[in-house]
């Protein structure tokens, strides 16, 4: 499964900003329920309803294909394939790598990472989502990730067996076995939606 990128909500800090599309189903007009494609991204894959007017995106596709999208239920009928066209092209391909610039300023700003990190998330990670909903948090180390990650499994480090948990031991085998997480090269570790 190959997803393109859709497009980009300008001006917010929320995580889910960057949507993307699997263009098989619009390939094929594969719908959901309620008539409309899905568009997905790392935290999400939901029913493509346009709630972001199309002035606040940042997009290959120009105001009328947008909104042929948007009311893709009402328009089913429609040769699609320009729309496609567009989303699995070069100057899309340049875009999301603009796109993918921000993102990563963006990840650098607010977990403190540094270019090389972002880059090495972004290689590492397996799906085609490139932007700030990939990272979930960065640990400090190992130990903090155990520690942290072990509180998801309701065991506190104040009970009896807390006491004697390895909290080290267990975040380096999370990021030894699970894609879930990446060490980074000064120790941290990052947490992946996935």
């Amino acid at each position: 499964m190959k997803y393109y990128f859709f497009y980009k909500q300008n001006n917010t800090k929320d995580r889910d900003c960057v949507a993307y599309i699997e263009l098989s189903d619009l390939e094929n007009k594969h719908t959901c329920i309620d008539g409309n494609f899905n568009i997905h991204g790392a935290c999400y894959s939901q029913s493509f309803i346009a709630e972001v007017p199309y002035a606040e995106i940042t997009t290959i596709l120009n105001e009328a294909e947008y909104n042929i999208l948007a009311k893709w239920s009402e328009h089913q009928s429609m040769d699609l394939q320009p729309i496609i066209k567009k989303l699995k092209s070069r100057k899309n391909a340049f875009l999301f790598a603009l796109i993918q610039e921000k993102e990563s300023e963006y990840l650098q700003d607010e977990y403190g990472l540094s270019g090389e990190d972002v880059q090495n998330i972004f290689d590492a990670y397996g799906l085609d989502y490139r932007d700030r909903g990939i990272v979930a948090c960065v640990y400090k180390d190992a130990e903090d990730c155990g520690y942290e990650e072990a509180e998801c499994l309701d065991i506190d480090r104040n009970s009896a067996i807390g006491q004697y948990f390895d909290y080290k031991a267990f975040g380096q085998d999370l990021v030894n076995n699970d894609e879930n997480y990446f060490e980074l090269q000064d120790g941290r570790i990052a947490r992946l939606n996935y």
